[in-house]
């Protein structure tokens, strides 16, 4: 009976305090922030090549806003000039999307009458949205991770270290 009552009412349980900056600051080492926004990357990757694959519906875009000053970040240096720390592309013509297969996605955009090739890892990609969906994505790297020179994110620190 009185594990019953103690299940019901939560008394002689640990209660977190309420106040978040009171609380502790704990390190995950599974690096669970991490891997689900890998794995919230990947339906990025999946948006991106349905819309290279097939007709993007009416309505329907994708709204990528990234770090440009990632690493793998492939911009005109115009381009990098004008935006020193962060771009928005938006891809509504499958024929704009030249790969997106591999680690990083490839467009053909115009600006200024120009056409210009630009080089996205999915890694830089910090914003993601669908209009027609009304869907979308941030991203926010946790500080204790290191990006590796393939463009992976991975944790600076696990149980090894």
């Amino acid at each position: 009976m009185r594990r019953l009552w103690r299940r019901l009412t939560g008394v002689g349980r640990y209660t977190p305090p309420r106040d978040a900056a009171a609380a502790p600051a704990t390190v995950d080492p599974m690096h669970y922030e991490l891997l689900a926004q890998e794995s919230l990357r990947e339906v990025v990757r999946a948006a991106v090549l349905r819309a290279r694959n097939l007709e993007l519906p009416e309505g329907h875009a994708l709204y990528l806003t990234f770090d440009t000053q990632a690493d793998g970040v492939k911009l005109p240096v115009k381009l990098a000039k004008q935006y020193p720390a962060e771009m928005t592309v938006i891809l509504q013509n499958i024929y704009l999307i030249k790969e997106a297969f591999g680690p990083d996605i490839v467009v053909q955009l115009s600006f200024d009458g120009v056409s210009q090739t630009l080089t996205i890892p999915y890694t830089a990609i910090r914003k993601f949205y669908d209009p027609g969906s009304k869907f979308g994505l941030a991203f926010d790297l946790p500080r204790d991770v290191l990006k590796t020179d393939n463009g992976t994110i991975q944790p600076a620190r696990g149980p090894w270290s």
